[in-house]
């Protein structure tokens, strides 16, 4: 899964390209053909009131529904919390040395100091992991 822009080109039937904001997407998913990739399914969301959209790529005829949808969005949104966090809480990418083992010492510290924001938001001590919830 992956999100596309609003402007994506798309084809129901190849050769007949549109952008993805024009199509009339049913709530189960919308079969189309990916320009250099192939076949997907598209589903749009509304995120703040935003629309998202977003391609599933199933190599094989799986039946793949808006619930199934769901629940791989939700582990997708998880991911990007985690990669938020990491970076933007505990401040992995900033480091200033250049050697090995100092760089690997810093890793471990901002993994842990993830994992130990975790373990305080599951004690709900804070509700959300964002740096200005916690300053």
């Amino acid at each position: 899964m992956f999100a596309v822009e609003t402007n994506r080109t798309v084809s129901l039937v190849k050769g007949q390209w549109q952008q993805v904001q024009e199509l009339d997407i049913p709530d189960n998913g919308l079969d189309v053909f990916l320009k250099d990739f192939g076949k997907v399914t598209l589903f749009r969301t509304m995120l703040k009131d935003q629309r998202r959209h977003y391609v599933v790529y199933l190599p094989e005829e799986v039946p793949f529904e808006r619930d199934d949808f769901s629940k791989i969005h939700d582990q997708h949104w998880q991911i990007e919390q985690y990669h938020r966090a990491i970076k933007q809480v505990c401040h992995i990418e900033h480091f200033q040395v250049r050697s090995e083992q100092p760089v690997r010492n810093h890793i471990f510290a901002a993994v842990l100091a993830f994992v130990y924001l975790q373990k305080m938001q599951i004690a709900q001590e804070f509700m959300n992991c964002r740096s200005s919830d916690l300053t």
